[in-house]
């Protein structure tokens, strides 16, 4: 009996203890959805986030566990809390199985995205989520292109643009494109000579108008203007004012923006291939109205007031010059191999009568065709150069004297005088540092030649004197060395005096570097030069004995 009892008494402990151990489960663990690993991995490692513990120990588990009790749930709850050694190895495996894990169908249980998951400690163990930034897939941000100016805007069409009537605008709006692959200034130039002997009138407006949208101005003429050429320059001041009233600081030539980045060697070359188009199709001979035109609105705008008008027309008309110069040499070739072949032919025992006419035909055409060209040259630089040359504005000063450098050299025959040299002298006391030193490059090229040597003569014993106090004295270092090199070849042309020579060998000893160098070269060629005098001065004796 007592064993029984004893049975009875120890199995209803039994049941009592698994009734209290499931009630105790029940009430202390709630039935939730299971957290992600990170979750708890974070909870476990903040401070005070440790894993929570029984209050009677170890508790077996009954064979009916509910589902919703994971299996890592159950093996995570121990009495201890595990140590440091342990917590990194779980680290370990955690951070190999989410690495190794392959990607396989979403569990039952729904989860967070990992991006929102993922958590930084703040202070005080408060976790934190990461701002969710978007996805660039790789793709760097462009920087955003700037707006275009509005100053510089001439009309919803663009600065090319303006209406036009019937085709005379298509060679505006292949220029407006930059000559595109399958277009160039050639291309353009030879639509506007079409048109021009279509409507004549209309191509000289169109050209007129483009000039002006050169200048950053959406303003034109009308078809009257043309026709009434007297009244250019009244046509061109009433633009003019407007121009002003718009209140436009900038234009095409001096602007920054990276529209007008290409805009002067545009221009140029399509001013450049106009004169070149003229000159093949002999208009530029047949017609003299059509450069008289053109001409006159140049030179009307070269002498207004407003800088945007100067400066764009005296770049065109320095841009003709230049294509002149450029024609003038090519036909003056033409003419000494014409004239050669005319001598050979004579020369022969049978003379060819019908070769020997055509060759003196050719050779007098091209002389005429040279003449108009002197003609064409002498009128833009009384109408445009010596005005332009000695301008306010240091940049047309500094283009006036690039382009006067580049006639000499071009065409000798007719710049390589006194009177064109002149401007070069005169300009080497202009207040830009900047003109200066193109007129000193200029000159040195002009020096490097020695066939030029005996042309410079005159100039030189004229300007000499300026030539060594801007070796000695000007303002800018640059200019300096650059003068005393274009004083070694003075030098070594035998153009230069003694004390001179004295003045720029004294210069070795100057505090700037760059004119110490220069000197230095100047000093030892003049060294040389006594040496080698002396030497032969001493070898003349020697054989005088």
């Amino acid at each position: 009996m007592e064993v029984e009892s004893r049975l009875s008494s120890s199995q209803a402990d039994q049941n009592q203890n698994t009734q209290s151990s499931l009630d105790r489960r029940k009430s202390g663990r709630v039935s939730k959805k299971p957290e992600l690993f990170s979750q708890s991995y974070n909870v476990a490692n903040s401070p005070g986030g440790g894993k929570r513990k029984r209050a009677n120990g170890d508790i077996n588990e009954a064979p009916g566990e509910e589902d919703e009790v994971s299996e890592s749930e159950s093996d995570d709850i121990t009495d201890d809390e595990p140590d440091e050694e342990e917590l990194r190895e779980r680290k370990r495996a955690a951070r190999r199985s989410s690495a190794n894990k392959p990607s396989g169908p979403k569990s039952k249980t729904k989860s967070r995205p990992s991006h929102s998951a993922k958590k930084m400690k703040v202070g005080n163990g408060i976790g934190g989520r990461l701002a969710i930034r978007p996805a660039t897939n790789g793709e760097v941000g462009r920087a955003r292109k700037p707006k275009a100016r509005p100053s510089l805007a001439a009309g919803e069409a663009g600065l090319y643009g303006r209406s036009c009537s019937g085709q005379s605008c298509a060679w505006l709006t292949v220029l407006a494109e930059g000559f595109g692959k399958s277009n160039n200034a050639d291309t353009a130039a030879a639509e506007w000579l079409t048109q021009y002997q279509q409507h004549q009138t209309a191509a000289m407006r169109d050209l007129v108008n483009f000039i002006l949208k050169c200048t950053g101005t959406d303003l034109g003429i009308e078809d009257s203007d043309i026709t009434d050429v007297d009244h250019a320059p009244d046509s061109i001041a009433d633009i003019q004012n407007q121009y002003q009233e718009q209140g436009i600081s900038e234009y095409p030539l001096i602007s920054k923006a990276k529209t007008f980045r290409a805009f002067q060697p545009l221009l140029e070359d399509f001013i450049t291939a106009l004169i070149q188009t003229f000159h093949h199709s002999s208009v530029l001979y047949n017609d003299e109205n059509l450069f008289e035109n053109i001409q006159v609105w140049i030179a009307s705008m070269s002498t207004a007031d407003f800088r945007p008008f100067r400066h764009t027309a005296a770049l065109i008309s320095l841009t003709i010059l230049n294509t002149l110069c450029d024609i003038a040499r090519e036909v003056t070739t033409s003419i000494s191999t014409s004239r050669k072949q005319l001598e050979s032919e004579k020369k022969k025992k049978k003379i060819n009568p019908g070769r020997v006419d055509s060759i003196q035909a050719a050779v007098q055409d091209s002389e005429k065709k040279l003449e108009t060209i002197d003609e064409l040259l002498q009128d833009g630089i009384n109408t445009v150069f010596v005005h332009r040359y000695r301008d306010v504005d240091s940049k047309i000063r500094c283009e006036c004297m690039t382009a006067l450098g580049r006639w000499i050299r071009t065409y000798r025959e007719f710049f390589f005088e006194g009177q064109y040299l002149r401007y070069l002298g005169w300009m080497l006391s202009d207040a830009a540092a900047q003109t200066r030193s193109i007129v000193v490059a200029q000159l040195l090229s002009l020096y490097r030649n020695k066939d030029n040597i005996a042309g410079l003569r005159s100039f030189t014993e004229r300007f000499r004197q300026r030539m060594v106090e801007m070796a000695a004295q000007d303002a800018d270092v640059g200019v300096r060395a650059s003068m005393v090199e274009l004083l070694d070849l003075i030098r070594d042309a035998g153009l230069i005096e003694p004390a001179d020579i004295d003045i720029v060998g004294r210069l070795v000893f100057d505090s700037e570097s760059r004119v110490r160098k220069a000197a230095g070269r100047f000093f030892v060629a003049n060294i040389q030069d006594v040496f080698d005098s002396i030497t032969e001065e001493v070898a003349d004796e020697i054989n005088d004995l």
